[in-house]
């Protein structure tokens, strides 16, 4: 009989204890795996060492990691994330892997300090080079001398070329004459004008905006002629003018392809420093050639491809 008791007491003992293993059985899970990297039995022996040696009262759900090459996929129950890794590296693929599996399964277990997956950083944007651009203008031009009272037309050829927002332009143009009239006198001095300019033009529009806007400073050279009729000898003159230039000119772009053509607008103002006296015979000086010019200016624009 006491031996029937032993017997049962040890079959008492043993039959909890195999239920307790039979339950932790799937405990840490095993992770299935596609591919080599990460390996799947790296990331199941890394699991071990993060997860608790207590399963959770809830079921555990599949565990698996996928290599996709540059980048590989792990997966928990219905929670799955994609990481990418160009350098594929194994080993640490296999610790995010294991941090994500013991993370889904039990949030608030700790991690190893190297086993915290990594944030992605993201990859800067290229920033694209400046492209290089000429262009040709013709336009139709309007100047007034305002201490003289002269109103001119013209015309005028311009080249510009760059690269991004910074260029350079150089153009010349030619204004018909405008007669000055001195008072007391029977004739008449006819100012005519054959400008150039150089300097320098900065974009203040981006290169992708329809409305170009420019902004350009530079010098002006050039040739001024004065003509006088009616007096009692003829006066023929010829002078150079030297001085600055301003100009702000917009551009409307209907198409951004190499030789498109595009209505552009200008104006622009000049000062010449040297004032020329107009002198005749025998009336002495008469005037003074006009030191400021202000113009406007319209024509078309045509990007040389």
């Amino acid at each position: 009989m006491l031996l029937f008791v032993c017997a049962f007491g040890v079959l008492v003992e043993m039959v909890p204890s195999r239920a307790f293993a039979q339950d932790t059985s799937t405990w840490p899970p095993s992770v299935a795996g596609t591919g080599s990297c990460p390996d799947s039995n790296a990331v199941e022996s890394l699991l071990a060492g993060l997860l608790p040696a207590n399963a959770p009262a809830s079921s555990t759900p599949a565990a698996s990691v996928q290599d996709l090459g540059d980048s590989y996929v792990v997966g928990v129950g219905d929670r799955v994330k994609t990481y990418s890794d160009t350098g594929r590296g194994c080993a640490e693929r296999a610790r995010v892997a294991a941090a994500f599996i013991s993370l889904a399964l039990v949030p608030n277990a700790p991690l190893a300090p190297d086993t915290t997956p990594p944030v992605a950083t993201p990859k800067p944007k290229a920033i694209p080079s400046p492209s290089a651009w000429k262009r040709i203008d013709a336009r139709a031009t309007y100047f007034d001398a305002p201490s003289a009272g002269l109103l001119t037309p013209g015309i005028a050829l311009g080249l510009a070329a760059g690269v991004g927002r910074i260029g350079a332009q150089v153009g010349c143009g030619w204004n018909a004459g405008a007669s000055i009239s001195p008072p007391n006198e029977k004739g008449s001095v006819l100012i005519e004008r054959f400008p150039c300019s150089l300097g320098g033009l900065f974009r203040v529009s981006s290169a992708e905006a329809p409305l170009e806007v420019d902004a350009s400073v530079g010098a002006i050279l050039g040739v001024l002629r004065a003509t006088g009729t009616g007096f009692a000898s003829s006066y023929d003159s010829l002078r150079l003018e030297a001085g600055a230039r301003v100009a702000v000119d917009a551009t409307l772009h209907l198409g951004r392809r190499p030789g498109d053509l595009a209505p552009v607008i200008g104006l622009e103002a000049t000062y010449d420093p040297m004032a020329y006296d107009l002198v005749v015979v025998p009336g002495g000086v008469i005037g003074q050639a006009p030191s400021f010019w202000a113009g406007v200016s319209a024509g078309v624009s045509w990007s040389i491809p």
